[in-house]
Parts: structure tokens; sequence; C-alpha cells
């Protein structure tokens, strides 16, 4: 296509209060339908055309010092600049004659105002093509057949990221399968593959935890050996690291020398 219209997408949205996600997403169902093209991080180099005769360039050129050494420097460098669309590079035109991007930039604006080149800035960021005639809202028809197709596929999304968050497999392994890698093992690492390898009963913390609150109604301190007795069942690293975790969250206070607890 010939013509982009360039888009800021933040701006966009806070004029017309749209959703940013929504009007994304919109923008790339629209695509997906063949409307229009989006194009992210684009960038296409400045051209520039030098249009008018010979006579009338040499006017402005005598009328301007900085017309006349820019107009110079591009007749010089640019093969063919008289006739096509040939790339610049405005910042080399300012480092080898010494005059600001800005001021570089301006004059060849100014160039292409008084017909004497055609000046095509760079063009950078998101921009639109336009892959069909301009539709107005009555007219513009989107595809039911990709609408049931994307909402399929989001449901399966869905649907794979509940079972991720509910399954006990290994993490890294779920992740992998998520892509397609069915063949993957075990990491070993994460704290599922982990937790398989030296399981520990996830209500342990709570037991002790009420435990203790029901003995300080009657006690101000609990001996830690006391307690281990209490939860013979589990073994003593289990219970203790669960007698960290309730004083970690300052559900009970662990002594000094890390033998008594009492109330936080």
């Amino acid at each position: 296509l010939e013509e982009s219209y360039p888009i800021d997408i933040m701006e966009f949205c806070d004029r017309y209060s749209f959703d940013l996600m929504e009007t994304f997403n919109s923008l790339k169902f629209l695509e997906l339908s063949g409307f229009i093209a989006v194009s992210e991080n684009f960038q296409v180099p400045s051209k520039i055309q030098i249009t008018a005769d010979k006579t009338t360039l040499y006017n402005y050129q005598v009328k301007s010092q900085e017309i006349n050494k820019i107009v110079q420097f591009i007749i010089r460098t640019q093969m063919g600049v008289f006739d096509n669309l040939t790339i610049i590079n405005e910042k080399k035109v300012s480092k080898e004659l010494n005059i600001s991007f800005k001021k570089v930039t301006e004059t060849l604006k100014t160039l292409h105002e008084l017909d004497i080149v055609n000046y095509l800035p760079s063009l950078n960021g998101t921009h639109i093509y336009y892959k069909t005639e301009r539709l107005n809202e009555q007219n513009l028809s989107l595809p039911t057949e990709l609408y049931h197709k994307r909402k399929k596929l989001a449901e399966k999304k869905l649907q794979q990221n509940i079972e991720f968050l509910k399954s006990d497999s290994c993490t890294s392994k779920m992740l992998l399968n998520y892509f397609d890698q069915k063949e993957a093992e075990n990491c070993e690492r994460c704290t599922r593959c982990l937790h398989a390898k030296n399981p520990q009963n996830p209500d342990l913390k709570h037991l002790i935890g009420n435990h203790i609150k029901n003995q300080f109604n009657t006690v101000n301190e609990i001996i830690i050996t006391d307690l281990i007795a209490v939860f013979s069942e589990y073994k003593r690293e289990k219970v203790l690291e669960a007698i960290r975790w309730l004083s970690d969250h300052n559900e009970v206070h662990v002594d000094a020398l890390g033998k008594r607890l009492t109330r936080p």
C-alpha cells in the first residue's frame, strides 16, 4: 500500500475514553479480518526528490546560505535526486554541514511547502494501513467464522491456565506442554517437584497455630519440645518449619534461645 496513517494508541484511547486493551484487541481483530494492517515499531527512512527546475532552485539558493548548503550537499551525495525519491539521512546532513538536525528538517519541510522538493520524513511508531476502502459502521461486517475461531482459541487458553493453577505437576513441564513440547521431563527444581520429593501436610501450620491459640487461653508460654511431642506423628523438622512460618507471620513469638513460644 502507498499510504500509512500514524496512530498513538495511548493518546487515541485517552481522547475517546477507550479501554487500552480493548482498543488494541479490536485493531488486531480488524487486521485479522483483512480491513487494515497494523505495523508496530514501523520505520521507513526519509526520502527526498528535487522537483523544481534548476532556475527556480537557483533563485532560492542565492536567497539563503543555509538552503544553498543543504541543497548543494543533497545534489552532491544523492544520486538521481532530480529523477526519483531517494533516501536521505538528515542526521548525516546535520553532521557534515554543522547545522542542527532540527534546522535541517525544518528547512526541508519549508522547501517541500514551496514545491522545491518532495520531502517525505521518516515514519516511526505504530501505523495503520487501510487494505480496503473505508466503510461506515453500517456497512462494516465482521466475519462470524473468525470470531468463533478466536473465541474457541481464547477458551482453550483459559482452560489450560485453569489446569495449570490446579495441577500439582512440574511447573516447567506444564509450561513446555502449553507450548506443545510434549516430551518435556520434570525439572526437579520447582516448588512442585520439591514438594513431591519431600511432601508436607499443607495444613500442619494451621493445626499447630490453632493448638497454640488454645494453649494460650490457659498458659503464657509453650515449650517447643512439648509442642514437638504433641505433633510426634510429623517429622521434627516439619513441626519446626511450621513454627518458623507462624513466627514470620507474627502469629507467635519465639524467644532468643529458640526454646519457648509466647504471644506476639
